[in-house]
């Protein structure tokens, strides 16, 4: 929160009733953003979800273990029913992988894995080519995320307590039902937890695009947080993340070589003038790079052109 209204956001905060009752109205907000260690979650926390992000919105998980497990509201909700209601029940029957197919991961791309509990490690870039990069600097096998204020397990790494990964079958034995990962899901980044023999397998940072309209950012680990306020590679993530899900920006790159693909983000357009064509009235044009444009043209419509990376000189 406090970083958030640093760079000058107005966030609203929803306890987990509040999105149990209401959910989230897409005409009024166009992010979500789920923090730290949402584990238990209703069933009509799922549904709202769903909706919302059918509706267009976006989501942000910036945390781990989240939405694991079924836990739902008494009537007059005072107080709230675990294990499906059984008493020293096995929580396995209330878990969201064995009550959805695919679980958590059908949402957030990710699911927690158990044996890896404990672990702290940075992350590791695996698509640097990837517009939530833009400006971070980061190349593909660098590290971020090497500190962080969750001490409590080594240096706090961005990587680390609980994390979730892409794998459907867990380090502690466990597994989702059915593959359960969204189509077109990107595996950004990954925390250098745990050392197979072939690779590393960490806290999986996954990026997908939703049929609704929106899409969905996952970081799958706890410690998270703690690094975002030390950390300024991700917190340029962040800011990319929140550009696209709140303006969904019509992107320009002056320098762009190449045919990098995916989703939203496809083949960035080289001019202004072209960029101006394609956005809406009213909307924003976000300058990928530094550079300069001398481009002479007459705008006839409102829009926002917004520079992602520093100055650009556009025109005299």
């Amino acid at each position: 929160m406090g970083w958030l209204e640093d760079q000058g956001y107005q966030p609203d905060v929803y306890t987990d009733i509040d999105f149990h009752n209401h959910g989230l109205d897409f005409s009024q907000y166009k992010c979500l953003v789920l923090n730290t260690h949402p584990e238990y979650w209703s069933l009509q926390m799922w549904t709202n979800v769903q909706s919302f992000l059918a509706g267009g919105g976006s989501l942000l998980y910036l945390g781990g273990n989240g939405i694991y497990e079924d836990a739902e509201y008494s009537i007059d909700q005072t107080g709230m029913i675990f294990l499906a209601g059984v008493e020293g029940g096995d929580r396995t029957i209330a878990l969201f992988r064995n009550l959805k197919p695919g679980g958590e991961q059908v949402i957030l791309g990710v699911s927690f894995d158990g044996g890896l509990y404990g672990t702290h490690a940075p992350y590791q870039v695996r698509q640097a080519g990837h517009p939530f990069f833009h400006c971070t600097g980061l190349s593909n096998g660098d590290d971020f995320g090497a500190t962080g204020l969750n001490t409590h397990y080594g240096n706090g790494e961005a990587s680390g307590w609980e994390v979730d990964t892409t794998n459907t079958v867990k380090f502690d034995g466990s597994s989702t039902s059915g593959s359960g990962l969204p189509s077109g899901l990107v595996v950004l980044a990954t925390g250098l937890n745990r050392w197979t023999g072939s690779e590393w397998v960490g806290a999986d940072m996954t990026y997908y695009d939703h049929p609704g309209g929106g899409f969905v950012l996952s970081t799958g680990s706890i410690m998270f947080g703690g690094s975002l306020v030390v950390d300024a590679s991700i917190q340029q993530i962040l800011r990319n993340a929140l550009t696209q899900a709140r303006e969904r920006p019509v992107w320009v790159d002056f320098n762009y070589v190449g045919l990098f693909q995916l989703g939203e983000f496809l083949f960035p357009y080289k001019t202004l003038a072209q960029g101006v064509s394609a956005v809406p009235p009213g909307g924003t044009i976000a300058i990928k790079a530094a550079g300069s444009s001398s481009e002479t043209m007459t705008i006839s419509k409102p829009m926002r052109i917004r520079a992602t990376c520093g100055p650009v000189m556009i025109g005299r």
